[in-house]
């Protein structure tokens, strides 16, 4: 039922809550920014959720920022009360694709929960890194000398769009700190 052999959120939620119907949406390598040479993005499959839905757990962004997909930035429209929902964001952007998400969330499921769930901070790279643009070429935008580094801007971006969109968060990286690749919690969840 849910993405990383069972061990995601969606099967924690399952296990301990066995009244709740659970369904899992990812799979390993997905990202929630479209990309023009894959299907792997969460937005490409955000019609087949259920119309009854009471609590959405989300997480996303360490597979955009791991492969260098560009950041983008926070729309912030200024004309009129329904600027946010008529809004038009680039989904190959992680920024973009997040306002999305949450804004094609909050249209269809105006009565749901949403909460989002950041990960504790991986290390996968020391290396300084490019940006990809939005068709995945690599241009020279910013560098950063630590994959960290990136990926606390990633972390910082997504704070700001749950604000933005009233969107709860947990952050794990504040209580569980780095962890390596692969690395389980103590009852078996992929921090991923």
């Amino acid at each position: 039922i849910a993405p990383n052999n069972n061990k995601g959120y969606g099967y924690w939620i399952q296990q301990n809550h066995p009244t709740s119907i659970c369904y899992g949406y990812a799979k390993s390598g997905w990202k929630v920014a479209r990309r023009t040479d894959s299907n792997d993005s969460l937005l490409s499959h955000i019609e087949q959720y259920p119309n009854d839905v009471d609590c959405f757990v989300l997480s996303g962004g360490y597979n955009d920022q791991a492969t260098q997909v560009a950041i983008g930035e926070i729309v912030e429209p200024t004309d009129g009360s329904d600027a946010y929902f008529n809004a038009t964001f680039d989904e190959y952007t992680f920024i973009g694709a997040l306002e999305s998400w949450f804004k094609q969330l909050r249209k269809n499921y105006p009565n749901a929960k949403i909460v989002y769930v950041l990960t504790p901070k991986r290390i996968y790279a020391t290396n300084p890194v490019f940006n990809n643009d939005s068709k995945g070429d690599k241009v020279k935008d910013v560098i950063y000398s630590t994959g960290y580094e990136r990926m606390n801007l990633f972390w910082d971006s997504i704070k700001k769009v749950c604000k933005k969109w009233s969107v709860k968060y947990l952050d794990l990286s504040e209580n569980r700190g780095i962890v390596g690749t692969g690395e389980l919690t103590g009852d078996g969840l992929d921090v991923n």
